[in-house]
């Protein structure tokens, strides 16, 4: 995909990022902001951003892959993969935008914010910030299926998935490992 491709597709991706994790933040959260965080065990973003670094200084380019990178994973990185997006799950279910956004590596993070056709970041941190009124009318985000865990040349895990709330993603979600933990670092669209 040639660099004008990839920002189309991450300039069409950001508002579906953007939708997944603010729109869809699922009714266990009060006015108030308090919620059940128990299954999340990220800890929540803070702010400022990246400690007030660029994200120009933060993004990274992330390698073009296809659905079939890599090689196929162990049963244990299958294994992996799935408790890993469990728990990237849990965290958006808690209705909380400082958890939703942790489910994303730094760098992949930054990313949306480099280019012209990027998000607004002080929009962003300011979501962040704010007390969530949640849309009780949604149901929570669930895993319908993982399909395809491939371990890439990177020691990332890649696998198609299919997520579900009031809509249904079909993305192939890249998993890094941040010391103990699996976050989102990168996002290939399949279809809505």
């Amino acid at each position: 995909m040639t660099g004008t491709g990839k920002r189309k597709a991450r300039r069409l991706l950001l508002p579906l990022l953007l939708v997944l994790c603010s729109v869809l933040l699922p009714p266990q959260v009060t006015a108030q902001g308090s919620a059940e965080t128990a299954s999340c065990t990220l800890p929540p973003v803070s702010l400022p951003l990246f400690d007030a670094t660029p994200a120009a200084d933060i993004a990274v380019a992330t390698p073009t892959l296809t659905r079939d990178s890599g090689s196929p994973a162990s049963p244990d990185q299958i294994e992996t993969y799935r408790d890993s997006l469990q728990l990237l799950v849990d965290c958006i279910n808690t209705g909380i935008p400082a958890y939703a956004y942790a489910i994303f590596t730094t760098g992949y993070l930054a990313s949306w914010f480099v280019s012209p056709d990027g998000a607004y970041q002080p929009a962003l941190e300011r979501e962040i910030d704010q007390v969530t009124v949640p849309d009780t009318t949604l149901k929570p985000l669930q895993i319908v299926s993982i399909d395809n865990v491939r371990e890439l040349d990177d020691g990332r895990l890649s696998g198609q998935v299919v997520l579900q709330s009031d809509m249904t993603w079909r993305d192939t979600l890249v998993l890094k490992k941040i010391g103990e933990t699996w976050l989102i670092d990168d996002v290939i669209r399949e279809s809505r």
